[in-house]
């Protein structure tokens, strides 16, 4: 992806404007994975190492948050306090930390409740969606960890947490009505996507030319062919008009990947279901945001650049 991109960017020679921060996106989001991946496996990375990163990072999100949500307010000169900040997926990529704090039940619920509720109040239809994927592994995971020997208690404790989650969650949602209202819109049309969608698809497909199926119109030619001058909010979409059906299987072999580890034997249960909580988390923002182009992706890299060392060392230990 990231040598993709490379040649795209050089190739169209525009290191400025969009095709400059786009690109400079891109390599935030994908290069950290090498260095944790590199330090997981030759072991100078712990759980607890990388759990620090989400303790650090927690905070830092919550006031990011705020900040964002203020400028935003001032910016648009309303006493409107119902606004939209992309500042939820932030806390999306951090969903799957959680998972990290397996001896503290209590803590981990806390944390996953405080996530929950920023990603609620930051009104992204796209980001609640994906983190309902999370939620429902969350949940699983709580309940599959249970010790064996206190088995009654951890199944009235997880299920009394799982009650409180959900009335927590419903509850904060429903108060939401901004939120709701955007919700209950959502099949008319995304923002515009289903315009945005229309326009690339039949560029590519009416394109009528092998080279276009092949290696698309360029890199962030999206912008031409939209029909708005807005990116394709879409990666699949991104890619096949940016790069063609290369771009596409370059993409969907970092997937097919991921599920490779997921299905093979020897990962711990705990790195698995991380693992799968990216997975679906990734899937559902590729489709309806963006994922390989958002700066907040660095967390999920950088994951999931631990959890690959760690599969890697089960696989050949």
């Amino acid at each position: 992806m990231i040598t993709l991109n490379t040649i795209g960017f050089l190739f169209e020679g525009k290191f400025f404007g969009i095709h400059f921060s786009q690109y400079r996106n891109i390599l935030i989001s994908l290069l950290p994975f090498f260095p944790f991946y590199y330090f997981g496996l030759k072991g100078y990375l712990t759980d607890e190492k990388v759990l620090k990163l989400f303790i650090l990072m927690l905070p830092i999100s919550i006031l990011s948050f705020y900040i964002n949500r203020n400028n935003i307010l001032e910016n648009q000169m309303v006493d409107d306090e119902n606004v939209v900040t992309n500042k939820a997926y932030l806390f999306v990529a951090l969903l799957p930390y959680v998972f990290l704090i397996s001896k503290r039940k209590i803590f981990a619920i806390f944390s996953f409740l405080v996530l929950i509720f920023f990603i609620i109040q930051s009104a992204k239809r796209g980001a609640l969606i994906s983190a309902v994927m999370g939620a429902i592994i969350f949940i699983y995971y709580q309940f599959s960890t249970i010790d064996p020997k206190k088995r009654f208690q951890g199944y009235i404790f997880s299920f009394i947490a799982f009650i409180l989650i959900l009335k927590f969650s419903l509850d904060l949602y429903q108060s939401n009505e901004y939120l709701v209202n955007r919700m209950s819109k959502i099949e008319d049309g995304g923002s515009g996507r289903d315009i945005i969608y229309s326009n690339l698809w039949n560029n590519w497909y009416e394109s009528n030319h092998i080279l276009n199926y092949l290696f698309g119109f360029g890199f962030v030619s999206t912008i031409h062919y939209s029909g708005t001058g807005h990116l394709a909010h879409n990666d699949w979409l991104e890619l096949l008009t940016n790069f063609g059906l290369l771009g596409l299987f370059v993409y969907l072999s970092i997937f097919l990947s991921m599920i490779e580890m997921i299905l093979g034997k020897g990962m711990k249960k705990k790195y698995k279901l991380i693992l799968i909580c990216i997975f679906l988390i990734s899937l559902v923002q590729t489709i309806i945001s963006m994922y390989y182009t958002s700066p907040t992706t660095i967390f999920s890299a950088i994951l999931l650049g631990y959890i690959c060392s760690q599969y890697i060392k089960s696989k050949y230990s």
